[in-house]
């Protein structure tokens, strides 16, 4: 008798309800179901907790354009840095480090920045993608190295920075904002240098950026702009143009608590003094100094200089003692954390400059070896090929080749030396403040040998020496270098010591020797 659908529908229902792998298979199910869930759900809140960091850098940003640094380090530490870490997200990292980085610079902590800036590059993977940021690493890298006197290095790090920022094809306002200030900080690297035309030349391409920024996205930068015009123009003596782009400054600036407003106010200080004019120029000075805060050493000691310098040419000799204390003991406390800093930094430098000179080294006996080992293998074959020939028109002179290689190796690492030994001694004979640098690139093991001896030696002691291996008399030391020919040769003495030189041993020989 067949059996209806309905029973056979029935038979295989009930089998499989029976079965008792049903259970098992439930469970793995609901197991999966739930894992699902949960990694959805904690999708949900990496992206949520993403979101909110990114918004945070958004404020943290607006904090740093403002110089509101006490506010920014807060927003950091307590925030952006735990949560990134937290979530694992390189963005947050990166961004957090370099606004600790920028305050501690802003602050002199020259050195506990450059740890920090280089905290944030240690995030390649996410670099790649974001070409503004990576610009303003070697942007802050440059500002550090410029407070520092390291001015060829601070150069070389601008130049990276703008070549980052022109990688962006299409660029938005924080693009060009990043970008402007670049060429504002080149500007300041080059007045500070005093090659005035070069500097001037990076404020017209700063002009020309801001000029495609609405005026209340860029109104830092386009202050900062006009306060360094007024500053060139003032330096030409043109004083009607300085005092026009001084006063375009403070006009946007005006009460909006930045440090670029001291600056403007500084400068028409300065040329109230110079017209004469003591009672505007005061006036200026104090809104400056009321203005400054603890955290900006930097400009506090310019003012209290500054006024110190007023009050003296006003016969006012208790202010000017008072403001002029005030100045040293600001400008002590950063020189003492400056040359510390600059000893580090400086042999970090020559450390990265020793690696690649042994490699480029390397590469040229590479090339070298190589050069030969094919002049060789032609000899043969022109030896096998000419047999017939007398032996004599066969032999070439081993010794031309080797001078012949010689030369050539030389000539190439003469174009690689871009300072002459004759720039060095013109920089040495102007006690040039890139003096040092200079004579560091044309003899680069010279100060790490002689740290390996004492590495107490400062930078001050290591300029001598390079004065000193430059063959110049303590009286031509003396008087390259504004001291007088007693403190030199006080000086020498202590170094003779430092380096337990023998009373017989001559201290030039001695360099020659070890260097």
């Amino acid at each position: 008798m067949t059996k209806p659908k309905g029973f056979q529908y029935s038979s295989y229902s009930k089998k499989w309800r029976s079965s008792s792998s049903f259970p098992f298979f439930k469970h793995i199910i609901l197991l999966l179901l739930l894992v699902t869930c949960l990694h959805a759900k904690g999708q949900k809140n990496d992206k949520k907790a993403i979101g909110k960091i990114d918004s945070l850098i958004v404020v943290a940003d607006d904090l740093y354009m403002n110089g509101k640094d006490r506010e920014l380090i807060l927003i950091v530490e307590k925030k952006i840095i735990p949560e990134s870490k937290k979530n694992n997200y390189e963005r947050g990292l990166c961004y957090g480090h370099f606004y600790i980085a920028s305050c501690l610079s802003f602050a002199g902590k020259h050195l506990k920045s450059n740890i920090y800036i280089k905290k944030s590059q240690s995030y390649t993977s996410y670099l790649k993608s974001d070409f503004m940021q990576s610009s303003r690493n070697y942007g802050l890298i440059g500002d550090n190295l410029t407070d520092l006197g390291l001015y060829t290095a601070a150069a070389q790090n601008y130049h990276k920075a703008v070549s980052e920022i022109e990688k962006i094809k299409t660029k938005n306002y924080n693009d060009l904002l990043t970008q402007s200030t670049t060429y504002n900080t080149m500007a300041n690297l080059y007045n500070i240098q005093n090659f005035q035309d070069s500097a001037y030349s990076y404020l017209l391409k700063e002009r020309k950026i801001l000029r495609r920024i609405p005026l209340h996205i860029a109104y830092r930068e386009v202050g900062s702009s006009y306060s360094s015009l007024g500053n060139y123009y003032f330096f030409k003596k043109n004083l009607d143009s300085a005092e026009y782009y001084l006063q375009k400054s403070l006009s946007i600036l005006n009460n909006k608590e930045h440090p670029y407003e001291i600056e403007a106010l500084i400068g028409m200080g300065d040329l109230y003094v110079y017209r004469k004019r003591n009672d505007k120029a005061i006036q200026y000075y104090q809104e400056a100094l009321s203005k400054a805060s603890n955290d900006n050493l930097r400009s506090l000691g310019i003012i209290y200089k500054k006024l110190g310098d007023f009050y003296f040419k006003c016969n006012d000799i208790e202010k000017a003692r008072k403001y002029s204390i005030l100045g040293l003991r600001f400008e002590d406390s950063i020189n003492v954390n400056m040359d510390r800093d600059r000893n580090f930094i400086v042999n970090e430098i020559l450390e990265g400059e020793k690696e690649i000179y042994e490699n480029e080294n390397r590469k040229v006996n590479y090339e070298i070896e190589l050069l030969v080992g094919v002049i060789i293998l032609l000899l043969i074959i022109i030896y096998a090929f000419q047999k017939s020939k007398k032996q004599n028109d066969l032999k070439l002179d081993i010794k031309e080749l080797e001078i012949a290689k010689k030369a050539a190796y030389t000539n190439e690492l003469e174009q690689k030396l871009k300072i002459s030994l004759h720039e060095v001694i013109e920089a040495a004979k102007k006690n040039s403040p890139v003096f040092f640098e200079k004579f560091q690139s044309l003899h680069p093991d010279f100060s790490i040998k002689l740290l390996e001896i004492n590495g107490s030696l400062t930078t001050n002691e290591l300029i001598l020496l390079a004065y000193v291996y430059l063959n110049f008399s303590s009286k031509e030391i003396a008087s390259y270098t504004f001291r007088s020919y007693r403190t030199v040769q006080s000086r020498k003495y202590m170094l003779r010591k430092k380096l337990n030189l023998e009373t017989n041993q001559d201290l030039y020989l001695w360099l020659k020797r070890k260097t």
